[in-house]
């Protein structure tokens, strides 16, 4: 297998290939972003990989990769735990665990710390939750989580000023912010023949998946558009707005490309990639960090836009991935 990258490289969270060995020296130089998808590491087997603003960890052949500038100290398995877990702008952090069930069968818990270096102190977890049906993914936007159930539904829960990323009201007792509560919207959706198979979020918006029809529905707000930050090498960029600029509470289809079918897809913190049915990796948002794998020309692809991607002879797409500000793409041997 291989794996692509694309974007921001400030801390060297895409020079993967250098972390592979121990006697590997990353460069003393300046890094430089990759505004095109670029081979950072090959293997026999490659999960999708984690990504944060500063570092990036993947799990191939059986072992555990951590580039760029992650917690100090970070032990395998705690890059482990990273993999199960989700991270928003705050640092709050939310964990599936492990656990069973009144009748002894497997199941899990959903545990949220104030921050990962609060739990590898040893501090208690803030919350708690009994999870059922058991999650099989979550996923962080800026201000809360979203929660995909064994069973195709989809929770969510976070700060209540920004209800539409939770895609449901919260004004009523049994359903408070503070604790994950369905998605009505989004569950009408989905049905047994139909369920949702995957969640993803970035910044202020949220989209989920569906198995059978690969629709894409995305919900959210837009972030405050002068909002600017600043970059490892001291350079501005302004965070204009999200991948998608008519964003609400209620989940909307996103169509691709006249409405392909979509097998996967990741948001960043204002970008967005997708992989249709037919092999081809389309991608929408800002760009500032080359993000979008479209080179640096462009600034921003207000709609779907194809990436020039091609895989090798005898490979194949088989999934893609986001960071905040970055992008992957998975290939295998077809």
């Amino acid at each position: 297998m291989d794996l692509f990258a694309a974007g921001f490289n400030a801390w060297h969270q895409l020079s993967i290939n250098c972390y592979v060995s121990q006697d590997a020296q990353i460069s003393k130089e300046e890094p430089h972003d990759l505004p095109r998808f670029t081979k950072v590491l090959s293997a026999t087997t490659i999960k999708r990989p984690v990504s944060r603003l500063t570092y990036t960890i993947v799990h191939r052949d059986g072992g555990l990769i951590v580039a760029g500038l992650g917690p100090k100290t970070l032990e395998e398995a705690e890059a482990e735990f990273l993999y199960t877990s989700a991270e928003t702008a705050s640092g709050e952090l939310l964990a599936i665990v492990p656990d069973k069930d009144g009748d002894g069968n497997d199941s899990n818990k959903l545990v949220k710390y104030s921050s990962l270096s609060s739990r590898r102190a040893g501090a208690q977890p803030e919350s708690i939750f009994d999870c059922h049906p058991p999650a099989t993914q979550v996923a962080a936007f800026d201000t809360g989580f979203v929660i995909l159930h064994s069973d195709g539904s989809v929770s969510t829960f976070g700060d209540s000023r920004f209800e539409a990323c939770l895609g449901r009201d919260t004004d009523t007792p049994d359903r408070p912010s503070d604790k994950p509560g369905p998605v009505p919207d989004l569950n009408d959706i989905a049905s047994a023949d139909d369920p949702f198979k995957l969640v993803t979020a970035g910044g202020t918006a949220v989209a989920a998946l569906t198995s059978t029809s690969r629709s894409v529905y995305v919900w959210g707000c837009s972030p405050p558009s002068a909002a600017s930050k600043t970059s490892a090498s001291s350079s501005q960029t302004r965070r204009r707005g999200h991948a998608f600029q008519e964003l609400s509470g209620v989940p909307n289809y996103t169509e691709v490309d006249g409405g392909k079918d979509v097998v996967d897809v990741a948001l960043g913190e204002a970008h967005a990639i997708a992989l249709t049915l037919d092999g081809l990796i389309y991608v929408i948002g800002e760009n500032g960090n080359g993000q979008l794998g479209l080179g640096k020309e462009v600034e921003r692809a207000e709609t779907w836009m194809r990436v020039p991607f091609l895989a090798a002879d005898g490979y194949e797409i088989v999934g893609v991935a986001a960071g905040p500000r970055a992008s992957f793409i998975l290939t295998a041997k077809s």
